[in-house]
C-alpha cells in the first residue's frame, strides 16, 4: 500500500509519461526548409550578457547563450540584469525572470572548474537544475514539445538544428526506452528522466531496478542532493529505513540548496535528524571546524589546507541560508563570501560574488 502510494504521489509530482512517438515526417520536411525561413523563436541579443559572464563571472559564455534567452523569452519569461539583486543566489548568474511566480532562470557559475554551466531555476532560495549545459537544455525542450505536439514544436526543432550539434530527428525516432531513454540516451542525464523510470519500475515490481536507477542518478550528479534525496524518500517506502537513514544524510552533506524541489524537512526526517541538530552542524563547519566523527577518523588531526578549510567554510555559510533562514540571508553573507574565496585563491569568484568587496 505505501509503496503503491509513493509512486502515485511522485509520478503526478513528475508529470511522467512512457508514451512517446516522435513525428519525423513533419520534423524531416522541416529540417530542410528551416535555414531558410524566419524562425518565431529568434536567437537573443546577448552582448552586454555575454561580457557580463566573460568579465565578473570569468567563464566563458555558453555558445548556444543567445538560443537559450530567446527560447525563455519566448515563453513568457524577462531578461533580467545579472547583478541587479544581491538577494538572489551568490553563485547564479541569472537570464530571466518568469513573470508568474517571480522565479529566475540563469545559469550556476560553481566554484572551480567552469567548462559546463548548469541551467537552473530557482525555487526560492534554492536551486533546481533543469539541465547540465544550454545545448541540452534546448535539445531536452525541442523533443518535449515535439512530444507534447506543442504550437512551437517547429520552431523549437529549427532552433535545435542551428545550435544543437546532436540534433539528429531521424536517429531520435529509433531511441529505445520510451521519451525518457530518448532523452537519457540521445541528449543527456536529467536527474527527472532517472526519477520516472525508477517509478516505472517500481510500479511494475522491480525494485532492485528502480534502486538501480535511483543509485545511477546520484553517481551523475554527484555534487547535486536531490537525486540522493529521492532515493532515499524510494528506500524509506520500502521499508529499508537504515539504508534510507544513510543516503538522507549523504544529501544532507551536499550543498542543501541543491536538494530542491525535495523538502528539506521531509530529508531531515528520514534522516533521523533535527533542524536544530542540521543548522548546528553547518554552523560548526562554516567555522572551518571538524565534526567530532571527522576529527575520529582522522585521528584528531585536521589535515585540510588553509585554502580548502576557507573553500568548505563559503560552502558551508550557503548551507545556512537554507538550514536557518531565519538568521542568513545571500545577501548578508555575500562579502564574507568574497572574503573566504579570497583566502582560497579564488580572486576572480570573490569579485564575482561581491563586486563591492576590496581585494
Amino acid at each position: 500500500m505505501l509503496t503503491s502510494l509513493f509512486v502515485g504521489t511522485l509520478a503526478l509530482h513528475l508529470g511522467g509519461t512512457d508514451a512517446f512517438t516522435l513525428r519525423t515526417a513533419s520534423r524531416t520536411a522541416h529540417r530542410h526548409n528551416s535555414r531558410h525561413v524566419h524562425m518565431a523563436i529568434e536567437p537573443a541579443d546577448v552582448k552586454a550578457l555575454a561580457y557580463y559572464l566573460s568579465e565578473v563571472a570569468c567563464v566563458k559564455p555558453p555558445a548556444e547563450l543567445g538560443g537559450l534567452v530567446g527560447l525563455l523569452v519566448s515563453r513568457g519569461e524577462e531578461v533580467f540584469e545579472p547583478g541587479s539583486d544581491a538577494s538572489l543566489h551568490p553563485l547564479l548568474v541569472p537570464l530571466t525572470r518568469s513573470t508568474v511566480d517571480g522565479e529566475i532562470t540563469g545559469l550556476l557559475r560553481w566554484p572551480g572548474a567552469t567548462a559546463k554551466l548548469p541551467v537552473v531555476r530557482t525555487n526560492g532560495t534554492q536551486l533546481n537544475l533543469l539541465a547540465q549545459a544550454a545545448d541540452q537544455y534546448i535539445h531536452r525542450e525541442a523533443i518535449l514539445a515535439d512530444a507534447d505536439d506543442a504550437a512551437d514544436k517547429g520552431d523549437l526543432a529549427a532552433l535545435a538544428e542551428q545550435l544543437v550539434k546532436a540534433w539528429n530527428p531521424e536517429a531520435a525516432a529509433n531511441a529505445p526506452g520510451g521519451l525518457d531513454g530518448l532523452l537519457l540516451t540521445r541528449v543527456g542525464p536529467f536527474a527527472t528522466s532517472y526519477e520516472r523510470l525508477a517509478l516505472k519500475h517500481l510500479a511494475s515490481g522491480s525494485e532492485q531496478a528502480a534502486l538501480i536507477a535511483c543509485e545511477r542518478s546520484s553517481q551523475l550528479f554527484p555534487v547535486w542532493g536531490h537525486p540522493m534525496g529521492f532515493h532515499a524518500r524510494m528506500l524509506q517506502s520500502l521499508g529499508r529505513e537504515e539504508e534510507a537513514r544513510d543516503v538522507a544524510r549523504a544529501a544532507l552533506s551536499l550543498p542543501l540548496w541543491t536538494l530542491s524541489p525535495m523538502p528539506l524537512d521531509e530529508i531531515i526526517t528520514i534522516a533521523q535528524s533535527t533542524p536544530e541538530e542540521l543548522a548546528a552542524t553547518k554552523r560548526l563547519k562554516a567555522d572551518g571546524k571538524l565534526t567530532e566523527e571527522e576529527l575520529r577518523k582522522n585521528n584528531g588531526y585536521d589535515k585540510r589546507t588553509p585554502q580548502e578549510i576557507a573553500k568548505e567554510r563559503a560552502s558551508f555559510l550557503l548551507d545556512l541560508v537554507i538550514a536557518a533562514p531565519e538568521a542568513y540571508s545571500y545577501a548578508a553573507c555575500r562579502q564574507e563570501l568574497a572574503e573566504l574565496y579570497t583566502e582560497a585563491e579564488d580572486a576572480s569568484l570573490a569579485a564575482f560574488v561581491c563586486p563591492e568587496a576590496k581585494p
